[in-house]
């Protein structure tokens, strides 16, 4: 959130300066808000992000994008993939359950050295750099705003639903395949598995987070009561309003 106050309007910062995004995330390699469709990656990271075939709708945080299911996705313009530990997570809803749909990720045939989240029917399932077809441990539901995470530090990785783990840990000591790109909503280089739903907030950042800090992440993102989007703020006289 910036908050800025003053008795003149000014520009936002760019993204090197010492407030801007990339100093403001400096762990984050991509965060993103679905916002528009042509949607941007606020740490500046990524450059060439390019849409096909989504649509702006109103989601649980702000905008939302809306994936087709037959041909829409978002190519992020490299592979984005941490070496180390790292957090991935994104919010989605969607339509069907039916088949492996991707939501996040890299993943080209059964190579290893990709990791993606994804649906398999009702479950989630997440593919790592040296392990494949993680799926199970819960059912999600159709229609309904879900938070899907996974975490990795060291060798073991973790899936969250809404901020709760679920099934086991998972050994995965791989490195990654930084030979192509991530896409949103898509899997197979964007050609294949696409997702047929809304898709809204996500990141991935080098940062391991434990179970507690993504529960309270989920919580506070999901009450309404607890959260707000801001728009411009006007300067009023001798006080300051934000909107």
């Amino acid at each position: 959130v910036y908050i800025e106050a003053d008795t003149v309007a000014t520009a936002q910062p760019i993204e090197s300066s010492t407030y801007g995004s990339e100093k403001v995330w400096p762990t984050d390699i991509n965060r993103m808000h679905m916002d528009s469709i042509s949607p941007v990656d606020s740490t500046g990271s990524q450059a060439s992000i390019t849409a096909n075939n989504v649509t702006s709708e109103s989601g649980n945080i702000g905008n939302c994008l809306r994936f087709n299911g037959s041909s829409s996705y978002i190519n992020l313009g490299a592979a984005i993939l941490p070496l180390g530990d790292f957090t991935q997570s994104i919010w989605f809803a969607p339509d069907d359950l039916v088949g492996i749909e991707g939501l996040m990720g890299n993943w080209v045939s059964a190579q290893v050295g990709r990791t993606y989240l994804g649906i398999n029917a009702t479950q989630l399932n997440w593919d790592g750099y040296a392990t494949a077809s993680n799926t199970g441990g819960t059912t999600i539901t159709a229609l309904a705003w879900q938070k899907f995470t996974v975490t990795r530090t060291g060798s073991t990785a973790r899936r969250y639903l809404n901020g709760v783990q679920v099934g086991a840990d998972i050994t995965d000591a791989g490195v990654p395949n930084t030979s192509f790109n991530t896409f949103i909503g898509a899997l197979g280089q964007g050609g294949s598995n696409f997702f047929d739903g809304l898709l809204g907030d996500n990141y991935l950042t080098n940062v391991y987070k434990n179970g507690n800090s993504l529960l309270s992440e989920y919580n506070n993102q999901s009450s309404p009561s607890s959260f707000w989007t801001t728009g411009a703020w006007e300067d009023q006289d001798a006080s300051i309003t934000i909107i």
